[in-house]
């Protein structure tokens, strides 16, 4: 009987292996309803699932809905109704370019501070004086980090900088960096001899620009004579070299310069545009605007002038064939922590530099653009007309600060008019001057 029963378990093990059908007709019927039973219950477990994480997102979904309605949720600024999804993008795609169509809104609503729905973020818009220092110094600690976009990262090499990087320990790291490694009082100092050179090229490149006009002089382009001037200063202090390339005969900047300089201004102009992508990520792959590209081919531009420039001196320290700093750069690849490893990467020392050659062409150029448009007329007049309106303007403590001074009255006025200026323009961070202050002539 056990022989029997063996020898039937093969046969039935060999027939399931060889055919599931003959297998099932081999059983007993009463086995027949289980197995079917079982493979019916295992296809409706997909849907029983389903069905059960459908109830439980429903239920959940109604419970916050009666639990937030107990409570009081505060209020949005008023803004236009967004559409689902995608919020107020496709007005912002019409009308372009966003922020004026952002100012006109806000002035349609009279308000000062409007919400903008764009994808699944609220941006705020602020167009008063006191809501903005209510957001800059009673919340600062909420908004002082610097937003995510496509084009800051791509500008940072991931985030690596302090401008444009979000706040968290890369911020600090970096910060602590300039602060006390690379833009302290004793390496200013160090490189002050370097922006005197500079400075003594400038003069000279503008003397050579008039004299090729003869003795009618030759029009200056100022704009690209500020641009040049704050370039070739970081250059300078940073690379220890003028140009790039050979540059003109005249001291200009030369092709290589032009074209370096250009892409910083292409990288300032995108890089914090508004794009649609920085807040649908799924339409980066359309690239709608063409910014991400434009930054990209302003990236290549400077790496192929900069990564040159780092990638032959990181090789030299590490060879031992340089022994002393003689710029920033060699600042940026000796600083040591505590246990002699290098503090910066390669690829934070690139980034960086890139940073600060953005900032650098940027705000003192502009200020001298602002400075000479302001004080423009002062140029153009005599000094008999000047005489005359000297001393009407001025109160009498200052009239007799500048008489005592030994300054032309041509000098006197405009002295008094940068005064007047920076007084106007505490918002631009131009501070007021002592005029009463003889060395300030003399620097």
């Amino acid at each position: 009987m056990a022989i029997d029963m063996e020898e039937t378990l093969n046969i039935t093990a060999a027939a399931a292996a060889s055919n599931p059908i003959l297998f099932l007709f081999l059983l007993p019927p009463q086995k027949w309803y289980s197995i079917e039973y079982s493979s019916t219950s295992q296809k409706l477990i997909p849907f029983a699932i389903f069905f059960v994480s459908l109830v439980i997102f429903l239920v959940k979904t109604n419970f916050i809905n009666i639990f937030t309605k107990t409570k009081r949720v505060p209020s949005l600024p008023p803004g236009p109704s967004p559409w689902p999804l995608v919020g107020s993008v496709p007005e912002m795609l019409r009308n372009r370019p966003a922020y004026r169509w952002i100012h006109h809104f806000m002035k349609k609503l009279d308000t000062d501070i409007a919400c903008f729905r764009l994808g699944k973020t609220n941006v705020i818009a602020v167009n008063s004086l006191e809501v903005t220092r209510e957001f800059l110094k009673k919340h600062d600690a909420v908004f002082a980090s610097r937003p995510i976009t496509i084009n800051t990262d791509i500008f940072s090499h991931g985030f690596l900088t302090t401008g444009v990087m979000p706040w968290g320990d890369q911020w600090k790291k970096m910060r602590s960096v300039l602060i006390h490694d690379v833009f302290n009082h004793s390496k200013t100092q160090w490189l002050l001899e370097k922006r005197n050179e500079e400075a003594d090229n400038l003069v000279r490149y503008l003397y050579n620009l008039c004299s090729d006009g003869g003795s009618e002089g030759k029009v200056v382009n100022v704009r690209t004579a500020a641009q040049h001037y704050s370039g070739s200063v970081m250059r300078r202090m940073m690379f220890n070299q003028r140009f790039y390339g050979k540059g003109n005969q005249d001291g200009g900047p030369g092709v290589e310069e032009q074209e370096h300089v250009s892409a910083l201004y292409t990288m300032l102009l995108y890089l914090y545009a508004f794009s649609v992508a920085d807040y649908l990520p799924w339409l980066r792959v359309f690239d709608l605007g063409e910014h991400e590209k434009k930054v990209k081919e302003a990236m290549e531009v400077l790496k192929k002038y900069q990564e040159v420039i780092v990638n032959e001196r990181v090789q030299q320290w590490r060879e031992g064939r340089r022994k002393e700093a003689e710029d920033l750069l060699d600042v940026f690849i000796t600083l040591k922590d505590e246990n002699g490893n290098p503090v910066l990467s390669d690829e934070e020392i690139k980034a960086q530099i890139t940073e600060i050659l953005l900032a650098t062409v940027d705000n003192p150029a502009k200020g001298i653009l602002w400075f000479l448009s302001c004080c423009w007329n002062f140029f153009n007049v005599d000094d008999d007309e000047m005489a005359e309106d000297a001393d009407d303007n001025l109160p009498a403590e200052d009239t007799r600060l500048l008489e005592n001074s030994g300054w032309s009255s041509r000098t006197s006025v405009l002295r008094f008019h940068w005064w007047s200026l920076t007084e106007q323009s505490e918002g631009h961070m131009y501070h007021p001057v002592d005029c009463s202050n003889k060395s300030f002539n003399q620097n």
